[in-house]
């Protein structure tokens, strides 16, 4: 469970997450993923250094 003071910052750990090997090798499998911020991943690919 995760608890952020924004939505921004709760979205960029879990774009990092998917990212990471946490989520990039078949240690879990993903059923489903509910975006929560339209078009998140580009803002994040745009800020995140």
């Amino acid at each position: 469970m995760f608890e952020a003071d924004d939505l921004i910052s709760f979205h960029f750990v879990m774009e990092r997450l998917r990212d990471s090997a946490f989520f990039a090798e078949p240690y879990f499998e993903l059923v489903q993923i509910i975006p929560a911020v339209e078009d998140g991943f580009r803002y994040f690919e745009n800020t995140a250094a």
